[in-house]
């Protein structure tokens, strides 16, 4: 009896963390996407290199296929407000591990803001400076 009645208080704990989840991960991103955007520190980046960047990052990469409008996300583009939009791993071409972490298997898109705050860099985090992200995005596209 006492065996069954720990299974219930775990299968109960878990049905009420999942339903918390579900109330507040809506909240969370409305609460990010209403976060300002920082200005960078003074003298903080090449401004040529950002505008090749910029290029690279519209044109050549693609990335702003995926990192668009003023939160550099997808994630608004899902089914409802309330369902994010998520990219299979193939689709963004990473490895699934990062991604199998998740509750959905899948990837969202980060927003791009700020990003020279929150390294690492790439869906799977697999560069951990921008310098490897600006060295994996040149070679790549060349």
């Amino acid at each position: 009896m006492m065996r069954l009645l720990s299974a219930v208080s775990i299968v109960f704990a878990l049905a009420l963390t999942l339903s918390l989840g579900e109330v507040m991960l809506p909240a969370l991103l409305d609460y990010q996407l209403s976060v300002r955007t920082p200005e960078p520190p003074k003298d903080s980046f090449d401004k040529q290199a950002a505008n090749r960047g910029r290029r690279l990052f519209r044109n050549e990469a693609g990335c702003a296929t995926c990192h668009q409008g003023p939160h550099f996300t997808d994630v608004l583009n899902g089914p409802t407000r309330n369902v994010p939009f998520r990219h299979h791993p193939a689709e963004v071409g990473m490895d699934p591990e990062y991604a199998l972490r998740t509750a959905t298997g899948r990837y969202r898109t980060t927003p791009l803001r700020a990003l020279w705050q929150h390294p690492p860099y790439f869906h799977d985090g697999s560069a951990r400076i921008s310098r490897q992200w600006s060295h994996i995005m040149t070679s790549s596209s060349a």
